[in-house]
């Protein structure tokens, strides 16, 4: 007997669908490989108290959306005092205050009375130059220029002493990430996990700025803090993956990026070498790797100055 072609017309039909379901899980997971691939450029913005989402998206030039979406936002009208927001794209750590008071400044119109339209100037202004007056002397204090010394009244002072020393400039403050900034002071750090640098510090070949240096290790190799602390974060990142920041004496932190799982929580406190984590999957199989800061004062640093 021919087959029916009914039962051919849904056999079809279940075939149809089952392709479509394998197209879109190739799509969504080839789609969620990129994300997490791709790198990401910004900075970390620890929020001081009185400072909210909407002047701290002003002071970065960024719209408040942006920053709700790439840090997680539940609550966007109220930000807590020491909680850590992620600015995409932003190159430094900006004082919002200050930034904030700066463009105040420059939007307020200066003050005074309006200068009437064809209104001229006295004639005895008009063409002369103001003249200021002659400030005079305090009682007891020398006229410059003058030797006022026993015999040596009227005769004009020596203009340069021949005999004088010059005095040195002082030399330039150290470059930020060299060895006479990045003093360890009271810290000391360990390696957050063990493994080979697959990526240092600083500018890369592609001309890419790196503020880490990228660790690759086993895969689920367990993550360690590097020196004792509190965590001051500790959620996803957009673009970054789960993140655990821990700020140290001396105002030290360090950012633990692109873990595969966090094992700790926000507001507590961490030993040097307790476990923070564990690493992702990387590309190649059976592989891992993390990204490790080292900040001062908010500024990155390269980690290689300072880990044994």
């Amino acid at each position: 007997m021919p087959p029916d072609p009914a039962v051919l017309k849904k056999l079809a039909m279940r075939y149809l669908a089952v392709l479509m379901a394998l197209l879109s899980l190739l799509v969504f997971s080839c789609a969620g490989q990129k994300n997490v691939v791709r790198p990401g450029k910004g900075v970390y913005h620890l929020v001081k108290k009185g400072e909210t989402l909407s002047q701290i998206a002003l002071a970065y030039g960024v719209s408040q959306r942006k920053l709700v979406e790439a840090n997680n936002i539940r609550h966007p009208d109220h930000l807590e005092a020491g909680s850590v927001v992620f600015i995409p794209d932003a190159v430094r750590v900006l004082d919002v205050g200050k930034v904030l008071q700066a463009k105040a400044t420059v939007d307020q119109p200066e003050k005074g009375p309006a200068k009437k339209s064809g209104e001229k100037k006295p004639p005895s202004v008009a063409g002369k130059k103001e003249r200021k007056p002659a400030e005079l002397p305090r009682e007891g204090t020398p006229k410059p220029g003058v030797d006022h010394r026993k015999g040596g009244a009227g005769k004009p002072a020596k203009e340069k002493n021949r005999d004088a020393v010059p005095t040195a400039a002082p030399p330039p403050p150290p470059l930020p990430g060299t060895a006479a900034s990045a003093s360890p002071g009271k810290v000391s750090f360990a390696w957050p996990v063990r493994g080979r640098v697959a990526s240092r510090f600083g500018r890369q070949p592609n001309g890419m700025v790196f503020n880490h240096i990228r660790i690759a290790t086993r895969d689920h190799a367990q993550i360690v803090a590097a020196a004792s602390g509190t965590v001051i974060f500790s959620a996803p990142l957009r673009d970054f993956g789960e993140t655990v920041i821990i700020k140290h004496d001396d105002d030290f932190a360090t950012v633990y990026t692109h873990l595969g799982s966090r094992s700790v929580r926000a507001d507590s406190r961490i030993k040097k070498g307790e476990i923070v984590g564990q690493t992702g999957k990387s590309e190649k199989k059976g592989e891992g790797y993390m990204n490790f800061e080292i900040r001062r004062h908010n500024k990155a640093l390269d980690p290689l100055l300072f880990l044994p």
